[in-house]
């Protein structure tokens, strides 16, 4: 999963995403990558990222907070697909 991490923010660097942005992403994605680890979940597919953020609502977390681990981990599936 580290791979997949690093591979992730060289990416955004390739992209010029600003360094608080990849900060924040980095930190949500990593967050799904050791769910998916704990789980036994593939994290580069769809049904993956669903049930995480699945996950996230029964924790009773703000809405915000969801939409933005929403926003985060579709970047991350589109940038590592």
């Amino acid at each position: 999963m580290e791979e997949i991490l690093r591979e992730f923010e060289r990416k955004l660097a390739q992209c010029r995403v600003r360094s608080g942005t990849t900060k924040t992403h980095m930190s949500r994605v990593s967050t799904y990558l050791n769910w998916c680890r704990e789980h036994g979940e593939k994290p580069l597919e769809q049904g993956s990222l669903d049930q995480f953020l699945k996950s996230r609502e029964d924790k009773r977390l703000m809405n915000n907070t969801i939409r933005d681990y929403t926003y985060s981990l579709t970047t991350f599936l589109k940038v590592m697909t």
